[in-house]
């Protein structure tokens, strides 16, 4: 008796949670011409920056802003909308994507609380909106990163700088036409 309670409880945890993510992962826009917002606001793909343009804005300014993006997290930012076409994301949820500059550095945009953005999105153009930053990771760090994913020691001696790595941690994310 007691297993069976034990499997009906879980069941309704799971199926619980299940129905949460659903409910929540896509707000509809105002009027019938609007695609669906995605994430925790909804946003309007206007007025938003290049992918170009933040990066470089991240690595020329030192007004940078003080943000919390977690519970003890805290980073030098902005806060902004940026454009630009998915190169690649999350196969599972949507919950992370990539987008691509012309000069190759790549930011990653995850959505608030992981919230789910269509799968069919890769490829196409998106706008987001949030809290924009960069990281410096070190050489150290770089090489510990390749080491374990099995670089060779050949690798691992051709890692010979720091890394900038720039990111959006996103609030809302809607397709733009």
């Amino acid at each position: 008796m007691s297993k069976l309670l034990l499997l009906c409880f879980c069941g309704l945890i799971l199926s619980s949670c299940v129905a949460e993510q659903k409910k929540s992962t896509a707000v509809e826009g105002d009027n019938k011409n609007d695609k669906k917002h995605y994430g925790l606001k909804e946003i309007k793909a206007d007025n938003a920056i290049s992918a170009d343009s933040l990066v470089l804005f991240l690595n020329q300014n030192k007004n940078l802003n003080e943000f919390e993006i977690e519970a003890g997290l805290k980073v030098q930012g902005i806060r902004t909308k940026i454009e630009g076409k998915i190169i690649d994301m999350c196969q599972m949820s949507g919950c992370w994507f990539n987008f691509e500059t012309k000069s190759g550095d790549i930011i990653t945009i995850n959505m608030r609380e992981h919230k789910e953005t269509p799968k069919e999105w890769s490829g196409k153009t998106v706008v987001a909106e949030g809290i924009a930053y960069s990281e410096l990771v070190s050489i150290e760090e770089l090489r510990r990163t390749a080491e374990a994913e099995g670089a060779s020691r050949d690798e691992l001696s051709k890692i010979k700088s720091p890394q900038t790595n720039y990111y959006l941690l996103a609030d809302g994310a809607i397709e733009k036409n």
